[in-house]
C-alpha cells in the first residue's frame, strides 16, 4: 500500500521502491522529450543539451532527497539512478 504526498510516494514499509519507480519513469520520459526536442531534431551542441538535464531532469529526481535518501543506499537503487544519468550522457553525446 502506498500514499502519494505532493511528489513523494510513501509505502507502508518506507522502502522507497515505489517512489524511485515513479521518479525514474518520469526522468526517462523527460529525457526522451528533451532529447527529441533539443538534441536530435536541431543538432545542438552537447553544452546546450546538458542544460535541460541540469535544470529540468535532475531536480525532478532529487526532490526532497533528505526524506528518501536512505532508500537509495541499496545497490539496485544506485544502479537504476545511474541508468538515468547514463541515458542523459548518451543524449548529450548524440548517441542513440
Amino acid at each position: 500500500m502506498s500514499v502519494k504526498y505532493p511528489r513523494v510516494v510513501l509505502d507502508s514499509r518506507l522502502t522507497w521502491r515505489v517512489h524511485l519507480d515513479v521518479r525514474i519513469k518520469k526522468a526517462h520520459t523527460l529525457l526522451w522529450i528533451c532529447r527529441t526536442a533539443c538534441g536530435v531534431m536541431w543538432d545542438l551542441s552537447p553544452k546546450v543539451v546538458h542544460w535541460p538535464y541540469i535544470c529540468i531532469i535532475r531536480p525532478s529526481i532529487t526532490f526532497a532527497p533528505l526524506v528518501w535518501w536512505p532508500g537509495c543506499q541499496t545497490a539496485s537503487a544506485k544502479k537504476r539512478l545511474s541508468g538515468v544519468q547514463r541515458h542523459a550522457c548518451f543524449g548529450m553525446m548524440g548517441v542513440m
